[in-house]
């Protein structure tokens, strides 16, 4: 026992000996209960002001959503400082992140996140390991910090340790980790500032993932590049690309989404393509067996697809459907089984935005924002720490 230690219980005990001293200790013990009390509703309640949620995004232990006024809040793992706000301290409830404003799209990854502004300014923070905080530095950040950029964009995107942009002149710019070639720019040198992908027409949206990237031209055809080992690029072969290469019959496509080793596409028709790694069921044709090349999931009318580790999900008028691996319930069915089709998720009906990047999936419904899947760093943001196979409601939205 140190002697700072026995001061102090000899002074307690000196203290109630006498009336005073038992009056002081009752007192001291009803401001430190009302602290305590005031301080736990604090945390346990922190989020209850939020505005609802309008778009959410998952990374691989945290998660972000965009906010009815144009704000952001986070919630999970810290470690860091993806959550923005100044601290790594990890959060089972969403926490708002500090000094943005008129955000129009937030994106997570595994240790950093991204915020795009009406004005087309871009905003990272947390990890800066690769220099994918596009600040031309390699400092992490626990706070937003500006991405140096020489014309406005129109839409970002936040991966493993790299992040792509899609300027207002439609240029696709990538920076960060490149192993594999992921950003898109020749070589596998890493960067620190925002670089143009080459080889690439006009672009109108962009994802990364763990090791590759994707793009959907303006002209509705898709283009990948990274490594390729399980066929994720699309393009009939397994060899890594540097820059991109045309995804195989790709046509009318409006939007793609990347996985670790897969990747997939929604086309103007509402049909549904993957492509890739397939030992789970992720590309939803209903085999086992990987693609080189796009195959049609069994589902129809989709308008908004999502891929993660070996599952995709994807938004359709008749409700939310999850496929391929349901490691730690990320389908979000109820179960553990995992699925070679799509299986719909009967808790959530209508949902307007799903994210399902990594071990747990998000969507905003109504008012309401849900989460589901891998839950160990507070990533579902209920204010717990388990998974959840069922979509469990997020606090404070």
């Amino acid at each position: 026992m140190s002697d700072q230690t026995r001061d102090q219980q000899d002074a307690s005990r000196t203290h109630r000996r006498t009336p005073i001293g038992r009056a002081l200790l009752l007192t001291a013990g009803l401001v430190i209960g009302a602290l305590a009390v005031v301080v736990g509703n604090s945390s346990a309640g922190a989020a209850n002001w939020l505005p609802a949620a309008t778009d959410v995004s998952s990374g691989r232990e945290h998660s972000c959503a965009l906010l009815k006024d144009t704000t952001v809040a986070c919630w999970g793992d810290n470690s860091n400082g993806q959550l923005g706000d100044g601290t790594t301290n990890s959060r089972p409830v969403p926490a708002p992140v500090p000094g943005l404003s008129h955000v129009v799209e937030v994106t997570a990854a595994t240790s950093h996140t991204c915020a795009l502004e009406a004005s087309g300014t871009a905003y990272c923070w947390g990890s800066n390991s690769h220099g994918e905080l596009g600040n031309r530095t390699l400092t992490d950040s626990l706070v937003p910090t500006p991405v140096y950029q020489r014309e406005a964009f129109a839409s970002i995107s936040a991966g493993e340790d790299s992040t792509c942009a899609v300027t207002n002149s439609r240029r696709a710019l990538c920076w960060g980790a490149n192993g594999n070639g992921k950003l898109g720019i020749g070589g596998t040198k890493d960067t620190d500032t925002p670089t143009r992908v080459a080889s690439i027409g006009k672009v109108a949206s962009i994802e990364v993932g763990y090791s590759h990237a994707c793009a959907v031209e303006v002209s509705g055809s898709a283009s990948c590049w990274g490594f390729n080992i399980a066929g994720q690029l699309g393009d009939g072969t397994q060899v890594d690309r540097h820059t991109p290469v045309r995804v195989s019959g790709s046509t009318g496509f409006t939007e793609v989404a990347v996985g670790v080793y897969h990747s997939c596409a929604v086309s103007n028709s509402g049909a549904a393509y993957c492509w890739g790694y397939n030992a789970d069921g992720q590309l939803g044709d209903g085999t086992t067996t990987t693609s080189l090349t796009p195959v049609r999931a069994a589902l129809s009318g989709a308008v908004e697809i999502t891929a993660g580790y070996q599952h995709s999900c994807a938004r359709t008028p008749s409700g939310p459907s999850c496929w391929g691996s349901n490691l730690s319930g990320k389908l979000g069915n109820g179960t553990y089984t995992s699925s070679t089709t799509p299986h719909p998720m009967t808790v959530l009906s209508q949902p307007s935005a799903i994210s399902s990047r990594a071990w747990h999936g998000c969507a905003v419904e109504e008012e309401a924002t849900f989460c589901w899947g891998s839950g160990g760093s507070g990533q579902l943001g209920n204010k717990g720490y388990r998974t959840a196979p069922s979509p469990v409601r997020v606090a404070g939205f």
